[in-house]
């Protein structure tokens, strides 16, 4: 895992990319001297079981009064906060991709959304870049955005 790190009015601004497992490392996030940290997840590319234990270690050592803004969340990320209750800590998710899959040529494309702006029940609509299909969405629903009843 890679984080490239830079301050930004008050806080800090971070790109998490890479994998997320047994030898990812927060502390340079952990600093102290932020109001908050703004993490890109967008270059996430798989999360182990140990990588989970290691990024809820890091939402639980946050210090108080640091508000953690996840930025661009991947699908392989929400994913798992679909599934773990408890991933996110404090943190709350700004954007996220959702992936949609066209039934015609069976193209794949993440579309970026701002969490705020979601309902389940509104989805943009999302036409093929290849064939101009309409796309639908690649993931179970309920599950995938469970996260925004939380």
């Amino acid at each position: 895992m890679k984080v490239e790190l830079a301050d930004h009015d008050g806080g800090a601004q971070a790109r998490i990319s890479g994998p997320i497992d047994a030898d990812a490392e927060f502390g340079a996030l952990l600093d102290g001297r932020w109001r908050e940290l703004r993490l890109d997840l967008s270059g996430i590319t798989m999360i182990t079981s140990p990588g989970v234990r290691r990024w809820m270690r890091f939402v639980a050592e946050v210090p108080a009064g640091v508000a953690v803004r996840l930025e661009r969340c991947p699908p392989v990320f929400i994913n798992q906060v679909s599934l773990i209750s408890n991933l996110l800590g404090s943190a709350q998710i700004e954007s996220l991709f959702i992936p949609f899959l066209c039934p015609a040529c069976e193209a794949i494309r993440d579309v970026l959304a701002p969490a705020r702006e979601l309902d389940a029940s509104a989805l943009p609509e999302v036409t093929c870049e290849a064939c101009h299909a309409r796309m639908e969405l690649d993931v179970l629903e309920e599950q995938y955005f469970s996260f925004l009843k939380e």
